[in-house]
């Protein structure tokens, strides 16, 4: 027999017994459908994690707190940023660092903390003084000019969480920064585009690490001076959007130390009393080294691969994204878990298949004798009934798969536009899905619903091949 005529004799047989056939497609649909549903939705989470990551501001930043101490790997961290062999986080350190594949930029970090003033009114906040060239691989948007205007002593603002403080309302702001609404009074649109004062540190104000803080009698009692940090201009260069509770500021290296500098210089002798202020600067004076880095890399997909590289130099690291590496490893098991439940309706699918192959084999046992007679080859013969196992199979997968990712566009319009869930993250361009039905995986439940109907006509089938024609002519 051809294949063209096998095909049309599967395509007779199946029609001449529509309502069997019809419960054999059934069961598959139902085991397709239910694989596709559940594997999607652990997909859907996976998929969701993996654009959030891409579009996570700071994911392609590394901060570098130090070397670790003793054998290499065991978790404890060395004091003053040193290795065990008297390394140093200096600028030898940040060139090696610079000439590992992927790393575009490395800067020291310093924290100044004190209170923010804009005209009379403050808040308490806190500013790092960084390499501004940093600011791009943390998500930002800034332009070379504005970092170029911002050297001297401008200030970013990630956030408008200080303003917001200062001017007593909720504000927001357009990509470039500038304020859109509510509409800022004349007062309100000088005083946000005022100089920023970062000055009046007190020490007293600074939790003491057990809940409370201290009281002027405890600051006397410890001989914690009072410090007061000298009043430093800085001219607010932009405030970026979307980060509305965040109340960190940048400025550049040069204006930072200039800081720390009229700091020790008014306070020589306080300086090196308080450690938690002092002590950044006062590493970076005597030693010249760092107690903090933050490393730039230039693509998501290299983030890995620089982290391996700095963890063999004997330093401490830290990125997001080994968080998100744990999160994807608990989201496969619950792919597994999920498609193993779908998996038990296939299996029961297949032995409806099975059964149903094994009946139509009884009731054309006659048939199969007379093709026999005629002289049908017998692999012609066990081809018909795989054939035909085989159409169910597909033909279940196929409409399984079809109602699958329609039902899936489906729920991912009527969630987002409902906006009953947002997995969204600090930027709007994260993919929002509650079921994701790659092409791949369609193509598999096509394969393995084929497969299935196959690997259940197949021992019915040569059941039939191996039957003996006279015996089945007097079959009634």
């Amino acid at each position: 027999m051809r294949f063209s005529d096998i095909l049309k004799q599967c395509f007779f047989n199946m029609w001449r017994r529509k309502v069997r056939t019809i419960l054999a497609v059934l069961g598959v649909f139902i085991g397709v459908f239910s694989i596709l549903a559940t594997v999607s939705i652990g997909l859907a989470i996976t998929y969701t994690l993996d654009n959030s990551i891409e579009n996570i501001d700071g994911i392609r930043v590394i901060k570098v707190f130090g070397f670790e101490n003793g054998n290499k790997g065991d978790g404890r961290m060395a004091m003053r940023g040193r290795g065990q062999n008297g390394e140093k986080m200096d600028d030898n350190l940040i060139m090696r660092i610079k000439q590992i594949p992927g790393v575009g930029e490395v800067t020291p970090a310093f924290t100044l903390s004190g209170a923010v003033q804009i005209k009379s009114k403050k808040t308490y906040s806190s500013l790092d003084a960084v390499d501004l060239k940093i600011l791009p691989y943390m998500g930002l948007k800034v332009t070379p000019e504005e970092i170029a205007a911002a050297e001297k002593n401008g200030v970013f603002l990630k956030g408008s969480f200080i303003t917001q403080q200062i001017l007593g309302k909720q504000i927001e702001f357009d990509e470039k920064g500038h304020p859109t609404q509510p509409k800022l009074t004349p007062e309100e649109e000088e005083m946000y585009a005022h100089e920023m004062l970062v000055h009046s540190f007190d020490y007293s104000k600074i939790d003491n690490g057990r809940g409370n803080r201290r009281s002027r009698d405890s600051e006397a009692e410890s001989d914690t001076p009072k410090l007061v940090f000298p009043e430093t201009k800085f001219k607010i260069q932009k405030i970026f959007p979307k980060y509305d509770y965040d109340q960190t500021g940048y400025v550049s290296i040069k204006a930072g130390l200039q800081a720390f500098q009229e700091f020790a210089r008014k306070n020589p002798a306080n300086a090196n009393k308080v450690k938690e202020f002092a002590y950044e600067y006062s590493e970076y004076k005597k030693n010249h080294s760092y107690t903090n880095l933050m490393v730039g890399v230039d693509k998501v997909d290299q983030v890995k691969l620089v982290l391996t590289k700095l963890k063999d130099m004997g330093l401490s690291v830290f990125n997001p994204i080994n968080m998100f590496d744990e999160m994807r490893k608990v989201f496969m098991w619950v792919q597994l878990v999920l498609g193993g439940l779908g998996g038990i309706s296939l299996l029961v699918a297949t032995i409806g298949i099975t059964n149903t192959t094994i009946m139509t084999i009884y009731e054309r046992t006659k048939e199969i004798g007379i093709m026999k007679v005629i002289g049908a080859n017998l692999k012609d013969i066990r081809n018909l009934f795989l054939f035909e196992s085989g159409m169910i199979g597909f033909t279940g997968g196929f409409f399984g798969s079809v109602v699958a990712v329609i039902l899936s566009n489906l729920a991912n319009f009527i969630m987002r536009d409902s906006g009953l869930f947002n997995f969204a993250s600090a930027t709007d361009e994260t993919v929002q899905v509650v079921s994701y039905i790659p092409a791949w995986l369609v193509i598999a439940a096509l394969v393995i619903s084929t497969s299935v109907g196959l690997i259940a006509g197949y021992f019915p089938s040569r059941r039939a091949m191996k039957m003996s024609a006279l015996e089945s002519l007097r079959s009634e």
